[in-house]
């Protein structure tokens, strides 16, 4: 019994200079190294009314060096666990709260959030081939083409353009499309308009002048067979 009262005296002391204020007290510390609880727990033996908690099992199993302590308030005692090596590695910090007219205070260990990292992921390439109509007197048509999707895909991001647009020859042409989803759905928008606006045109225009043929060859098939009414017949009836 003598041995073991040796022994806490030796691990720990306390001087209180104000028995009425916590924060007024000094403790005397000579902690032999140990986990922050058991830090705490010698903590609270020099000073049962200091106000404690450990955000956590494992904020409780960070290791704590040796620490020689005299004279020390308590948020120096607390405090100075947050600057050691293995402390900030852990990235164990010291949260002191107070009420609103209340003068007591308790001390919270918990751990710093660390950043959520993410690891940028390559998007997808997609490679999508289309048909290049050709009209008439428009030998340029599918450059045109080429142009229009191009800009459409540099214009989103200028210095980050994953797309690229090239034409390969062939009868008809091909225009090849590599890039994104998102690249991919504005060549699909830019072809589209680009094609509708072609058509509109070249191919209306078309079709109503062969319209204007087929009317005119009705016309004209009506005319031959009212002359051939008129014609005498011959002598067989004919």
């Amino acid at each position: 019994m003598m041995i073991r009262l040796a022994v806490c005296v030796a691990l720990l002391s306390i001087a209180v200079s104000d028995p009425g204020n916590a924060q007024g007290t000094r403790i005397h510390l000579n902690f032999q190294a140990g986990t922050l609880a058991k830090y705490v727990d010698a903590v609270r033996q020099a000073l049962p009314t200091a106000n404690i908690v450990i955000d956590g099992d494992s904020v409780g199993a960070i290791w704590v060096p040796t620490a020689p302590l005299a004279r020390m308030s308590l948020p120096q005692a607390l405090q100075w666990v947050t600057t050691t090596a293995n402390a900030r590695r852990k990235g164990l910090i010291l949260q002191p709260t107070r009420s609103a007219g209340d003068s007591a205070e308790v001390f919270v260990f918990t751990v710093a959030q660390a950043p959520l990292v993410r690891v940028p992921v390559e998007p997808e390439i997609f490679v999508k081939d289309y048909t290049v109509d050709t009209f008439p007197g428009r030998s340029d048509w599918a450059e045109q083409m080429r142009a229009a999707v191009a800009g459409k895909l540099t214009k989103r991001d200028p210095k980050n353009s994953s797309g690229s647009v090239e034409l390969v020859p062939g009868r008809p042409p091909i225009l090849r499309v590599r890039g994104t989803r998102i690249d991919i759905q504005d060549a699909d928008q830019t072809v589209d308009a680009l094609q509708r606006s072609r058509y509109s045109e070249v191919v209306v225009p078309l079709e109503r002048d062969v319209k204007a043929l087929r009317d005119r060859l009705d016309s004209l098939r009506n005319v031959v067979l009212e002359l051939q009414k008129r014609l005498p017949k011959g002598p067989g009836g004919t």
